[in-house]
C-alpha cells in the first residue's frame, strides 16, 4: 500500500494544491506518513483528501480505485462503516462500467476490496467468532488466553490510528471503542469464574481507553510545541484560529462554517501525523500506580459493564472496582451495584443520598462498605479513585462512613480523571497570581430578579459574590499572591478569551452555571458559565452577530490555553454535569481540562449563594493557612494542598448551625 500512495501523492505534488489542502500540507503529511512506517493509519489518513481531487477534475483511472478501496479501508477503520460499504460499491460500480481497470489495477487491491464487501470485519471474524464461543462454552481460562491477544491488537491499532485522524473522527471512534463485546465478554468471566488470572491486563485496559482521547489532544499540542518545526507551529496556530471562529457562540453570520470545518478537519490530521514524531506516548501498567503508591494507600479504577452469562447480558449497567493496593499481587476485582440500585433510590433532592439520616447509609452500603472489606482499615489512610458512567455525577467521597464523619473525612480520598494521573503528576505553577470573577452585571432588573430564590441557578444577582470574591481576595493578597477582582461590568466574557496563554494560578467564577442537554446539540455548545451581559440571551433578547453575548460556553473554554492554571473554582450551579461519556463528563470539567488546567472545583446541584460564599471562604484559608490550623480534623498529605483544603472546607460546613446539611456542601468535588 505505501508504494501506491507514494506514487499517487507524488502526481497530486506535481499538479498543485486540491480540496482546499496546499501542497505544501499535503507534502507535510505524506513526510509524516513516511516516517511512521509502523502506523498504516498513517497513509490511509490521506485518502480523503486524495479521493477529494480526482473527483474534483473528474479523473476517473487505476489510481483513483486503488484511492478509493483505501478510502473504504479508512472509513472501516474509523468505524463510518455505512460509508465504507458505499465506497466500496462506488469502486465496484466503476470496475463494472469499465473493465480494463481491472487489468490495471493491483491484484491485492482487488482482492482487499473483494474481502471487504464479503464482510467488513473480515481480518477478526475468525478470531471474534472463536472468542464467542469460548465465553458462550464457559471455557474461561481459555478464553483469558485469546481475548488478551485481541484486545492488545486494538489497542496498538487504536494509538496508531489516534494519530492518523483529525480531532472529529477521534471523537466518532472513541464511541465505539468501549462498546466493544469481548471487553464486557471479559468483565462478566472474570466475575463468573473468579479468576483473578486476568485482571492485571484488564486495569492496563482501562488505563489506556480512560481519557484516552483528551490526552491524545494534549499529547499533540506538547508534540507540537516540542518539534520546534516553525512550520508545524504556523499550522497550529491557524488551526487554533480556526477553532476558536467555529466555537464562538455568536459568529457573524458571514462565517463559512462549511468551509471552516473542512479546513480544521484536513488540518487536524496533519498535525496528528506530524506529532507523533514528538509526542511523549508512554503506556502506563498498573504495576507502575502500585510503584506510585506508598504504604497505606489504594487506587481504585470503577468501570462500567454489561454482564452477560450466555449470548444475551443478564443486567446492563453494572460498576465493578478494580483495586490496587501496595502489596497486592494483582488487582482486585470487585463488583459494586448496577445503576438500577442507583436510580431507584428516589429523593427529593439530590443531596439526601448524602445525608446519613435519610439514604446516605444506603448509598454508602451499595459504594465503599463492600470494599473496604478488601483493605485492612487500620493501615489505610488514602484512596485514590476514578469514576465512570453514572459515578461520575456523584460525590461517593462525600457519602457517610458513620454517623459522625463521612468517607471523605475518615480517608483521604482523592478523585482522579484516571489513577495514570499517580504516575504522571502535573508541574505546579510557581506564580502566585489569581483572577476573581464575582457580582456581575447580568442586565436584569433587580426587581424582576428577586423574585426567585436565593441560587445560583437561574440569572439573577448574586449578591453574596461580592463579599465571597472580596474575602478571597483578601486572603490570597495576604500570602503575596496578585489578584485581579472583575465585577460588575469588567467581568466579561472577552475578558477570560484575553487569557489566552497567560492565564493566572488560580481562576475564580462566583457566577450562574448552565447545562441544557438537547437531543442532538453539542453538549459542549449547551454547557457554561453567564458572564457579564449574559442575562440577554436569557430574556431572549437580541445581541448582534459577531459581538460576545456573555454566554461563555465549554466550547469556547476549550480552545484556550489555560496551561498557566493550577485551579479553577467554579462557584455556580451544575458546573460538574454534562454528557456521561467513555471519556468521563463533557462540559465545563471537559473544557477546562482540555484547556490544561490541573485542578477544577465543581458542583453537581443548584447551590445556595450565601452558603456558598462561605463554604469558598473555608476553601481558600485552608489553601494557605499554616498545617496545623485545623485541630479539629488536621491535615494528612501536606502535597494535595487544593484536596486537603476541600476536605476541610466540608468538615466545618457539617459542623455550622445553619449550613449543616448536605445540600449546602456536599454539591462540590474536586477533579485532579
Amino acid at each position: 500500500m505505501k508504494r501506491y500512495v507514494a506514487i499517487l501523492c507524488y502526481l497530486l505534488v506535481s499538479v498543485g494544491s486540491f480540496a482546499q489542502v496546499t501542497t505544501e500540507t499535503l507534502k507535510m503529511k505524506m513526510d509524516a506518513a513516511n516516517q511512521m512506517t509502523d502506523n498504516p493509519m498513517a497513509f490511509l489518513a490521506v485518502m480523503p483528501d486524495l479521493v477529494a481531487y480526482y473527483e474534483q477534475n473528474s479523473i476517473v483511472d487505476q489510481n483513483y480505485i486503488i484511492c478509493l478501496v483505501y478510502l473504504g479501508a479508512y472509513y472501516h477503520a474509523t468505524f463510518e462503516e455505512q460509508q465504507a460499504l458505499a465506497t466500496y460499491a462506488k469502486a465496484t460500480t466503476i470496475l463494472q462500467q469499465k473493465p480494463y481497470l481491472q487489468q490495471q489495477v493491483p491484484a491485492d487491491v482487488l482482492a482487499l476490496l473483494h474481502d471487504a464487501q464479503t464482510s467488513l470485519a473480515y481480518r477478526n471474524k475468525t478470531v471474534k467468532d472463536q472468542l464467542s464461543t469460548l465465553f458462550l462454552e464457559g471455557k474461561y481460562t481459555q478464553f483469558f488466553k485469546q481475548v488478551e491477544p485481541y484486545l492488545q491488537s486494538r489497542k496498538a491499532y487504536m494509538s496508531n490510528a489516534y494519530f492518523s485522524v483529525s480531532e472529529k473522527n477521534r471523537y466518532k471512534m472513541a464511541t465505539y471503542f468501549d462498546k466493544d463485546l469481548y471487553f464486557h465478554y471479559l468483565l462478566s468471566a472474570i466475575y463468573s469464574s473468579k479468576d483473578t488470572s486476568a485482571t492485571g491486563f484488564l486495569y492496563d485496559y482501562i488505563l489506556f481507553y480512560k481519557q484516552l482521547q483528551l490526552r491524545t489532544s494534549q499529547q499533540i499540542t506538547q508534540g507540537i510545541i516540542n518539534s520546534g518545526n516553525q512550520a508545524l507551529l504556523d499550522y497550529y496556530n491557524q488551526y487554533k484560529k480556526i477553532e476558536k471562529q467555529l466555537a464562538d457562540s455568536n459568529p457573524p453570520a458571514s462565517l463559512p462554517t462549511d468551509s471552516l470545518r473542512n479546513q480544521l478537519d484536513h488540518l487536524g490530521s496533519l498535525l496528528a501525523l506530524q506529532s507523533q514524531l514528538f509526542a511523549d506516548t508512554q503506556d502506563v501498567t498498573w504495576k507502575d500506580i502500585q510503584k506510585a503508591l506508598k504504604e497505606g494507600e489504594a487506587a481504585v479504577e470503577f468501570v462500567e459493564f454489561h454482564f452477560f452469562k450466555g449470548e444475551l447480558p443478564q443486567v446492563l449497567n453494572v460498576y465493578a472496582a478494580l483495586i490496587i493496593t501496595k502489596d497486592c499481587s494483582t488487582p482486585i476485582f470487585k463488583l459494586v451495584n448496577t445503576k438500577n440500585n442507583l436510580t431507584e433510590l428516589e429523593v427529593d433532592k439530590q443531596s439526601d443520598w448524602y445525608d446519613v439520616n435519610t439514604y446516605g447509609n444506603a448509598m454508602a452500603q451499595l459504594f465503599w462498605r463492600d470494599l473496604l472489606f478488601y483493605f485492612n482499615d487500620e493501615k489505610l489512610s488514602t484512596i485514590y479513585f476514578s469514576p465512570d458512567g453514572m459515578l461520575h455525577t456523584l460525590a461517593i467521597e462525600t457519602l457517610p462512613y458513620s454517623y459522625t464523619e463521612t468517607t471523605g473525612q475518615h480517608f483521604n480520598m482523592y478523585r482522579l480523571s484516571s489513577t495514570r494521573n499517580l504516575v504522571s503528576k502535573p508541574t505546579y505553577k510557581v506564580p502566585k497570581t489569581a483572577v476573581l470573577y464575582g457580582d456581575l452585571a447580568y442586565r436584569l432588573s433587580y426587581q424582576s430578579m428577586q423574585k426567585a430564590g436565593a441560587t445560583r441557578g437561574s440569572v439573577y444577582p448574586l449578591p453574596a459574590t461580592r463579599q465571597e470574591v472580596d474575602t478571597i481576595a483578601s486572603i490570597l493578597k495576604s500570602e503575596q499572591y496578585r489578584v485581579a477582582c472583575l465585577s460588575k461590568e469588567q467581568g466579561t466574557e472577552q475578558s477570560v478569551k484575553k487569557m489566552d496563554g497567560n492565564s493566572p494560578t488560580i481562576l475564580h467564577f462566583a457566577t450562574h452555571g448552565f447545562v441544557a442537554q438537547e437531543e442532538g446539540v453539542d453538549v459542549m455548545r449547551n454547557t457554561g458559565l453567564i458572564m457579564a451581559y449574559g442575562a440577554r440571551i436569557w430574556e431572549g433578547k437580541s445581541v448582534p452577530l459577531g459581538v460576545d453575548d456573555g454566554i461563555l460556553t465549554a466550547a469556547e473554554i476549550e480552545t484556550l490555553d489555560l496551561s498557566g492554571t493550577d485551579i479553577v473554582v467554579l462557584s455556580a450551579c451544575n458546573t460538574a454535569l454534562g454528557d456521561v461519556t467513555p471519556e468521563g463528563i463533557w462540559g465545563l470539567q471537559r473544557a477546562f481540562k482540555k484547556a490544561g488546567v490541573n485542578t477544577v472545583v465543581m458542583s453537581l446541584w443548584q447551590v445556595d449563594d450565601k452558603a456558598t460564599a462561605l463554604f469558598m471562604h473555608y476553601l481558600y484559608e485552608g489553601f494557605v493557612v499554616p498545617m496545623n490550623y485545623y485541630t479539629s480534623y488536621p491535615l494528612k498529605r501536606k502535597e494535595y494542598y487544593v484536596q486537603n483544603a476541600f476536605r476541610n472546607a466540608q468538615f466545618l460546613m457539617s459542623q455550622h448551625p445553619t449550613y449543616s446539611d448536605p445540600y449546602y456542601w456536599a454539591s462540590f468535588i474536586v477533579v485532579d
